[in-house]
């Protein structure tokens, strides 16, 4: 996994659940344990239990604080980039 200058951050992981949704597909990325969701056009799709990479717009990330514990959506809490966004593991390893 890597981060870049420019904003973008690199990752790869593998597809648990792959969800058709009409001309795109929601894609259930599991890396190092962690779910990450990923919208992409269907004809593109990887399929369920390949190993794919993935570049993020640090700019377009969108963090919640998981499940409220009543099977509702989490809160969200902000950013990747905005005012108090904590800083990418490469970030806080130097």
């Amino acid at each position: 996994d890597q981060a870049s200058a420019s904003g973008w951050y690199a990752l790869s992981g593998d597809v648990f659940l792959a969800e058709r949704l009409g001309r795109q597909v929601e894609l259930d990325i599991r890396v190092d344990g962690q779910q990450l969701i990923v919208v992409e056009d269907s004809d593109h799709a990887p399929a369920e239990g390949d190993t794919v990479g993935v570049q993020i717009n640090l700019a377009n990330v969108h963090i919640f604080d998981g499940e409220s514990g009543d099977g509702q959506e989490g809160l969200r809490l902000g950013s990747a980039t905005g005012p108090g966004a904590a800083p990418m593991q490469q970030e806080a390893q130097q």
